[in-house]
C-alpha cells in the first residue's frame, strides 16, 4: 500500500490542525497566490463575466432559481459546473439527514441551490489556482504519489449571498447578524494535485498542468445553525478580532464554545477541509499515512 504524503498549500492553522488530528503527515507551505478576501474580487480574479454586487463589497447576492423551476427544486441535488480535470465521483459524502447526498445538496428548507452551485464552482476554482501557483513555483509534489492539497471556503447566508472574509468590524457585524438565529451553508472546495509514476502520453485537459501531474477537485457543503445571541455577546466577539481572516466572520472551532450551534454535515468542512471526503478518497485509493520519521 503506497504511503500518503501531503503538501498543504495553505496559510491556515485550522486546516493544518485538521490533518494533524487525523494522523495525516504533512508539510505546510505558503502558496504564492493572492487570495481574494471576498467573492466580488473572486469573480474578477477568475475572469468571470458576470458582475456581483454586495453591501460594502462584502458579499454577493446570487440569482434565485428561475420561476419555471419545479416546486421541489430547493431539495434537489445540484452539481456545480464541470471543471476540466475535476471529478466528484471518487468520494461521495455521507448521507445527510433526510436522505439527501451530494456536493451541493440542499439540506435546509430555505436553501438556494443556485447559490450553492456558485459557491462550489468558485471555491473549486480558487483551490485549483492556489495549487497551480505552488506547482509553477516548484513547490509542488516532487516524489511519485505525493499530493499537493489546496482548499477555499465560503459561507452562503440565508439570503443566498456568498460571504468571504470581512474587511472590517462593520462588515463582520453585518455578516454575523445575517447568520445569527438562522441556518446557513458553508462550502469548501478542494484541489489535489498528484505526481504520477509515469508521465501521461497525452496533454493534460487542465490548463497549467503538465504531463507529470494529475488533478482531482471537488466541493463539500455543511449546514450550520446559530442560536440567537445578545448584542453584547456579539460585540465582545467582534472586539476579540477573532473574525479576521475567516469566511463569514467566524471559525467553528472558536465559536462552538461561545454560542449554541448545530451542524448538519461534516464539521471539518465548516472549519476548512472536508475531512470525511478526503479520508474516504485516500482510503479508496489504497493510500496510508506515512510512518513518522525516526528520531536520531
Amino acid at each position: 500500500m503506497p504511503a500518503l504524503n501531503i503538501i498543504l498549500a495553505s496559510r491556515s492553522v485550522r486546516r493544518a490542525q485538521l490533518l494533524h488530528e487525523a494522523g495525516i503527515p504533512y508539510r505546510q507551505i505558503d502558496p504564492p497566490f493572492a487570495d481574494p478576501p471576498s467573492p466580488p474580487e473572486v469573480t474578477s480574479h477568475l475572469g468571470a463575466t458576470q458582475q456581483f454586487r454586495g453591501p460594502e463589497g462584502c458579499c454577493v447576492q446570487y440569482p434565485p432559481p428561475p420561476p419555471e423551476a419545479p416546486p421541489d427544486a430547493n431539495h434537489a441535488s445540484v452539481q456545480p459546473p464541470a471543471l476540466p480535470g475535476g471529478t466528484l465521483s471518487h468520494a461521495q459524502p455521507p448521507a445527510l439527514p433526510g436522505g439527501t447526498s451530494g456536493v451541493t445538496s440542499c439540506s435546509l428548507s430555505t436553501c438556494n441551490p443556485a447559490a450553492l452551485s456558485a459557491a462550489a464552482h468558485l471555491t473549486i476554482q480558487l483551490a485549483i489556482q492556489k495549487a497551480l501557483s505552488c506547482l509553477h513555483a516548484n513547490l509542488g509534489p516532487q516524489a511519485n504519489g505525493d499530493q499537493l492539497l489546496a482548499a477555499d471556503t465560503v459561507v452562503v447566508d440565508p439570503a443566498g449571498r456568498l460571504l468571504g472574509q470581512p474587511q472590517g468590524t462593520a462588515a463582520a457585524r453585518d455578516m454575523l447578524n445575517s447568520l445569527l438565529g438562522k441556518s446557513h451553508h458553508v462550502v469548501t472546495g478542494v484541489a489535489l494535485i498528484t505526481r504520477d509514476p509515469q508521465p501521461k502520453t497525452t496533454p493534460s485537459p487542465h490548463p497549467g498542468l503538465d504531463k507529470n501531474h494529475s488533478l482531482l477537485s471537488f466541493a463539500d457543503s455543511a449546514a450550520v445553525h446559530f442560536e440567537p445571541v445578545s448584542q453584547d455577546e456579539l460585540e465582545q466577539y467582534l472586539a476579540s478580532n477573532s473574525w479576521q481572516g475567516k469566511a463569514g466572520g467566524y471559525n467553528l472551532a472558536e465559536l462552538e464554545h461561545r454560542w449554541p450551534v448545530t451542524i448538519q454535515g461534516d464539521p471539518a468542512t465548516v472549519v476548512g477541509l472536508p475531512m470525511r471526503k478526503l479520508l474516504d478518497y485516500w482510503q479508496r485509493q489504497g493510500l496510508r499515512p506515512s510512518p513518522p520519521p525516526k528520531r536520531t
